[in-house]
């Protein structure tokens, strides 16, 4: 297989897992149109029904469908091109702290104090949170002795290279 190639199988594997190996093929590439539709099939030796219940109408991008999956309803939110983006702020001066990587931000704070808040106080090289990539951890520590003046990232959240964290304020 050709390395681009085995790349686009893994990336669509990650989107849509085992799916297209499970469910029929027009509904795979189909999908539930109608209200009432149903589709049955057997994953791993247990069977799964999946029945549409509502699509609902578009609202700033965004649609939420309602589904029974084994008699249990969910509702899945689905996102259009037209669906708002969130817009990535970048770190530009002294007072901005920025991602040094890219990764995912997995821990806002220290570990040994409470759970980071604006108004917190930080003395240089102290942790201020911590961004996982590819398993590996990287600190980010305080430049130098600060106060917290505004989070702008969220636990958990995908980060981009000198993507905004925090405004400090120099103390």
């Amino acid at each position: 297989m050709h390395p681009k190639d085995a790349i686009d199988m893994i990336n669509f594997r990650e989107d849509y897992g085992d799916a297209p190996m499970v469910l029929p093929t027009n509904v795979f590439i189909n999908g539930l149109k109608n209200p009432g539709d149903k589709v049955e099939f057997t994953f791993s030796e247990k069977p799964y029904t999946l029945e549409l219940v509502s699509i609902g109408k578009e609202h700033d991008g965004v649609i939420h469908v309602v589904m029974e999956v084994n008699n249990k309803t969910r509702v899945y939110k689905v996102e259009t091109p037209r669906a708002k983006k969130k817009e990535i702020r970048f770190a530009k001066g002294s007072n901005e702290l920025g991602s040094p990587i890219n990764g995912n931000l997995w821990r806002l704070g220290n570990p040994k104090r409470d759970p980071i808040k604006t108004g917190d106080i930080y003395h240089k090289g102290e942790e201020i949170a911590n961004l996982e990539a590819m398993k590996m951890e990287t600190p980010l520590l305080a430049p130098y002795n600060c106060m917290i003046k505004e989070i702008c990232a969220n636990l958990n959240e995908g980060v981009v290279e000198n993507q905004l964290l925090f405004v400090l304020k120099q103390l």
